[in-house]
């Protein structure tokens, strides 16, 4: 049991793959990142923010959450 524990406890995410009309901010215990290369702590969200003239249509953000990103597919950046 308690390698089961140690194992969801340990549970990580890979980074989400960037669009070129967003950035992609991950927020972890009040700390931002921005292009991580290493998987993301359990409890990180990741924020979809789309580049200026663009508007976002669809989900903002995704939680990891035992190893899987909740909330995805994130949304997709249009022209207004």
């Amino acid at each position: 049991m308690l390698a089961v524990l140690f194992k969801e406890a340990c549970a990580s995410c890979p980074p989400i793959e960037d669009s070129p009309a967003a950035r992609l901010t991950y927020t972890y215990k009040n700390t931002v990142q921005v292009g991580p290369t290493s998987p993301l702590e359990e409890g990180t969200t990741a924020t979809l923010k789309c580049h200026s003239g663009l508007i976002r249509e669809g989900q903002a953000t995704a939680t990891c959450t035992s190893g899987k990103w909740n909330g995805l597919p994130l949304g997709v950046c249009t022209k207004q």
